[in-house]
């Protein structure tokens, strides 16, 4: 199911299997948001035609708004704005600020 997104990180992160799976797992409640960082991870493209849009933001948008919010970590932002959009529209105020 999250195969792919998986198969990505062991690649291109430096994080253990169980951080791995956790990333993984938080698209599961959100297959169109997976679908469409599947279509990333292959193309290194975000959607142009009728992209997820999440309270205005699309992937794209988040990455031109934040630099450190690229590809995988601006797919999971908008998974963050549907699942706990008060904490979302905290950072987003704050100016999406590094931890």
């Amino acid at each position: 199911m999250n195969q792919k997104i998986i198969d990505y990180l062991q690649k291109n992160a430096q994080v253990n299997e169980v951080i791995i799976e956790r990333i993984a797992n938080s698209f599961n409640n959100h297959p169109d948001i997976r679908n469409e960082l599947e279509i990333w991870i292959d193309t290194n493209e975000y959607t142009k035609n009728n992209p997820i849009e999440v309270n205005g933001y699309t992937a794209e948008k988040l990455a031109d708004s934040a630099p450190h919010l690229k590809g995988l970590s601006a797919y999971g932002f908008l998974v963050l704005m549907r699942d706990n959009p008060e904490l979302a529209n905290e950072i987003i105020e704050d100016g999406f600020p590094l931890h």
